[in-house]
């Protein structure tokens, strides 16, 4: 059974790892309202954040989770929420959305460092999309410390090597990078999605297989990817490969709603979600 974890978003052991807040079992978050999404986007204590967490967590946990959304203000470091085999989104801008790729041989080489981390602290990437001033990983954690590691090394090496070849100093990106958990198969597809078709969605391209710097090709065509690790919900799309992909690219060809938007940049901010961004049904096959 996976537990929950709570960890300095520094990774600089502020918080230590060591603090089980409960089982992954606990944390099954029932469907709610977009509405009830919002109450987490409140700054101050006034009960609504708790009250939400109460509806979407059972009370054993509640309270600490509201607690977390309430203090949130007053912290010098927001905690991140971990719960081993639960994957996460993740998302980190250039500073002052600055560029942070400017050439192809930019994203090659933050690739190649995302390799080297993913391969020395054991992180599952599921997907990932490369902007032009940020960037999107889907990945699943291993132990509740591996990831911060993971970013750190991949930020330290890609902004020196980018600071090196331009010729620059200072920072890079804007700040931490933020996570959200992905707790539902629903809104692991629809985040998914959102990642995937960032590159659309940005008018950089017409069709998001024209981008090379995304996961897409691999999971709408079967391009080789060795970078990627498979993923049950992804799976679940078919019973072979020719399927899955079917089925993937149906579900992009679904917009994605202002709605659905709001819901996932919200649930960037907040750590975690407490409703579904829908997509429809998946059934047909070939």
């Amino acid at each position: 059974m996976g537990r929950l974890w709570r960890e300095s978003e520094s990774g600089d052991g502020s918080y230590a790892s060591r603090s089980q807040v409960t089982s992954r079992a606990r944390v099954g978050v029932r469907s709610r309202t977009v509405s009830t999404s919002r109450f987490l986007g409140t700054s101050g204590c006034d009960g609504r954040a708790r009250y939400a967490c109460k509806l979407a967590y059972p009370p054993v946990c509640a309270e600490m989770i509201g607690q977390r959304v309430c203090d949130a203000e007053g912290m010098a470091r927001r905690e991140r929420l971990f719960t081993i085999g639960m994957a996460l989104h993740i998302t980190q801008r250039g500073n002052n959305r600055t560029v942070t790729f400017r050439k192809s041989s930019d994203y090659e080489m933050f690739l190649l460092f995302l390799r080297l981390a993913i391969a020395r602290y054991g992180l599952q990437l599921h997907a990932y999309a490369l902007m032009p001033n940020h960037f999107h990983l889907m990945v699943t954690p291993e132990s509740p410390d591996q990831l911060a590691r993971a970013m750190q090394s991949l930020g330290r090496r890609y902004v020196r090597f980018f600071n090196d070849r331009y010729e620059r100093t200072g920072t890079l990106w804007e700040g931490r990078y933020r996570t959200a958990l992905i707790n539902n198969e629903r809104y692991w597809l629809a985040c998914m999605r959102y990642v995937e078709m960032n590159p659309v969605r940005g008018r950089i391209v017409t069709s998001p297989e024209l981008y090379r710097w995304s996961s897409y090709r691999t999971h709408a065509f079967g391009a080789p990817n060795s970078l990627l690790a498979s993923h049950a919900v992804y799976d679940s799309l078919g019973n072979s490969p020719a399927s899955r992909q079917l089925n993937w690219r149906r579900i992009c060809r679904q917009p994605v709603t202002v709605e659905q938007q709001q819901v996932l940049r919200q649930s960037i901010r907040n750590g975690f979600v407490i409703c579904e961004p829908a997509v429809e049904e998946y059934a047909e096959t070939e």
